[in-house]
């Protein structure tokens, strides 16, 4: 399914033109329940071999890691540090880019990226494209036609069932994207107002859900 007849969505991962952009991994989920004793059989590195192939399917060259990279803001896990470094060179092998922004929960991906010779930055702008994760309000360009946020997790519950779901609304005019968190140990919410990125302070105009077992793509208009 394509949005605005340009961003093609291919279940978390958003493209566009030969870039990627996914949202809210939170890696480390994992190994942080296995610190506090809590087993979890939620499997993060098969998600971004997974991720990895969708990626090499769409003929992505670029890919934009949207914010919360990662999930602990206090302690960086050995294994999680290894499944951050294994994806990015398996991106590597395939000829794919990475491209880091730096969302709430990533007080400690700075480090990670150094020691890499890699860095984050709060925005990216492709075009008339301006990504950002959606946590702090921030310039944007003038050229900028579409906005593309994260953060906020969203989700739509229809009979009873959580899908994960982009939102399309405004922001000052401007054509927003809301993307649903790649982080699948939950779907995500349905949002509030109180839960609203900065940017999304208009009521959505329109929610697609993703339909996990069937691969569908539902247009729902709130």
């Amino acid at each position: 399914m394509e949005i605005f007849k340009r961003f093609k969505i291919e279940g978390s991962l958003l493209a566009f033109g030969n870039t990627g952009v996914v949202s809210d991994l939170h890696l480390g989920f994992s190994d942080y329940l296995s610190g506090k004793g809590i087993l979890s059989y939620f499997d993060e590195s098969k998600k971004l071999l997974e991720l990895a192939a969708g990626c090499k399917k769409n003929k992505i060259k670029r890919l934009i890691l949207n914010g919360d990279i990662l999930h602990d803001f206090s302690k960086l896990n050995r294994r999680t540090e290894k499944k951050l470094s294994d994806f990015i060179e398996n991106l590597e092998k395939n000829k794919i880019k990475a491209w880091f922004i730096e969302g709430n929960h990533d007080t400690l991906l700075r480090f990670f990226l150094e020691k890499r010779g890699l860095k984050a930055k709060r925005s990216i702008s492709i075009k008339d494209v301006f990504i950002t994760h959606g946590d702090k309000l921030l310039k944007v360009p003038e050229k900028a036609r579409f906005i593309i946020i994260g953060h906020e997790h969203p989700a739509v519950k229809v009979e009873g069932k959580l899908f994960k779901a982009y939102l399309i609304s405004r922001y000052k005019g401007i054509n927003l994207i809301v993307m649903p968190s790649f982080f699948d140990f939950r779907q995500g919410t349905e949002n509030t107002e109180e839960e609203w990125s900065p940017f999304h302070k208009e009521k959505a105009r329109k929610r697609i859900l993703i339909d996990k077992i069937s691969s569908e793509y539902i247009a729902v208009p709130f």
